[in-house]
């Protein structure tokens, strides 16, 4: 082929790098080895950059890293993996205890990631890409390059020995009818969104006239949010992006000269125009961030992201979540805050989803509001923590972009936004509802 299209590293960077604290932690875990971490998510970024060509606008950048960081590791640490494999299984099955026990309410994050460095590496990675970093089933599938029941039984399993790994001699009577294991077999797969409505309904029925099995389900909603707060504790190393950086910019090619260099360079500028309108019809949460500009709009850019992400474009549908199943996908540190918000909104508005997230390799909190005339207005409260380069101190800050209107205020060591489809002023009378409740239980509830 005469002209090929040349991967854009500009373009590659903003799309990739905000995955790659993720992807270390992914591949540190997984490997036990600092250093060599630092290798393959090097490795996994040249290997992404020389396919970004290929890469389908529009999709999800963060699950195909995931897929080229899994397939990188098997290729280049595959006899390791089976050495460990075998060694791990057969540890783990002469350590499993006879019965369940209960898991302590609160455990450091080490015995934490001790436990989980401790299950054979195909039920870690299953565990590490579900539970921590809250991808689907079939993506998790595609990634391994397994059928989906096998990831359903590598969770299964990993889930269960991770469980006992944490828990004490102590034992409790559990009530073994057979009503409650059908429903115990299904409280992961509710926990991670992957169980049809009937029934997810069926299971909320259970919770509510079972004590036991609400509490092991408030053990399993206790013991994921402690996992992932223990894995994203993982210090990445700092000079970590320099280093990918450095890798691809050494591998961009040098400009040639001559009357082909032209008319490659015109053939790239009408590439690259069109597939420029072709990522904006296929990728429109980009579309509306790139409407915004200046150095405010990138920090009010920060919540309209995660608001387009979760409550405009992505998987959270418009039906209303139950409480229990909403106070497990916040966590303890912000289930509390849902009856506070609910308070203050007006009475024809109502919380329908609460969450964490990661929306452009950030994390967050999220309420997705819906209401107003019709039920039609959608409305987010947005959380996360403020980096050291961002600020909307001093006050409150005020955007439209599209036909989003967005409210940015800084409390603790957060940054808040109420971003909505309503008119200006209705929005701003909204953050000024919202705010002094989401300072007060900042200040009282977040942790460093």
């Amino acid at each position: 082929m005469l002209f090929s299209k040349l991967p854009q590293t500009g373009e590659f960077e903003t799309a990739a790098l905000p995955h790659l604290r993720d992807l270390y932690r992914t591949a540190a875990r997984l490997l036990g080895d600092n250093a060599k971490a630092e290798d393959v998510v090097q490795e996994t970024y040249l290997q992404a950059w020389k396919s970004f060509a290929r890469f389908d606008p529009g999709t999800n950048c963060r699950a195909w890293l995931f897929k080229i960081l899994v397939n990188t590791i098997h290729h280049h640490r595959r006899n390791w993996f089976n050495l460990r494999r075998v060694r791990e299984s057969e540890e783990i099955l002469e350590q499993t205890p006879v019965c369940a026990a209960p898991v302590p309410e609160r455990l450091a994050q080490q015995e934490i990631l001790r436990a989980l460095d401790r299950l054979p590496a195909d039920y870690r990675a299953a565990v590490l890409l579900a539970d921590v970093e809250e991808f689907s089933y079939k993506e998790i599938a595609a990634m391994l390059d397994v059928p989906i029941g096998t990831v359903m039984s590598r969770l299964s399993r990993g889930r269960k020995l991770l469980r006992e790994q944490l828990s004490e001699l102590a034992r409790r009577p559990m009530n073994t009818g057979a009503v409650c294991e059908n429903l115990r077999g299904h409280l992961d797969a509710y926990l991670s969104r992957e169980l049809s409505q009937e029934t997810s309904r069926e299971v909320e029925r259970h919770l509510e006239i079972c004590p036991q099995c609400a509490a092991e389900f408030e053990t399993r909603a206790r013991i994921r949010a402690q996992l992932q707060a223990a894995v994203r504790s993982t210090p990445v190393p700092p000079n970590l992006e320099a280093k990918v950086r450095r890798v691809l910019n050494a591998k961009v090619s040098r400009p040639r000269t001559g009357l082909w260099a032209v008319a490659a360079a015109a053939a790239v500028i009408v590439c690259v125009t069109l597939v420029g309108l072709l990522r904006e019809r296929a990728n429109p949460e980009q579309a509306i961030l790139r409407k915004t500009s200046g150095r405010l709009a990138a920090v009010l850019n920060v919540g309209l992201r995660d608001h387009l992400h979760c409550a405009v474009f992505r998987k959270y549908s418009k039906q209303p979540v139950a409480a229990r199943q909403m106070d497990a996908d916040l966590g303890p540190e912000f289930a509390a805050l849902v009856p506070l918000v609910q308070a203050k909104l007006p009475r024809d508005f109502r919380v329908i989803q609460g969450h964490r997230c990661i929306a452009g390799g950030r994390q967050y909190t999220h309420l997705i509001i819906s209401g107003g005339a019709g039920g039609g207005k959608l409305v987010s409260l947005v959380l996360t923590r403020k980096l050291p380069s961002e600020s909307l101190s001093g006050g409150i800050y005020q955007a439209g972009v599209d036909r989003f209107q967005v409210v940015g205020f800084q409390s603790h060591d957060y940054l808040a936004y109420v971003i909505s489809d309503l008119d200006a002023s209705q929005n701003l009378q909204l953050e000024a509802a919202l705010a002094p409740v989401v300072r007060e239980y900042l200040a009282a509830h977040a942790t460093g």
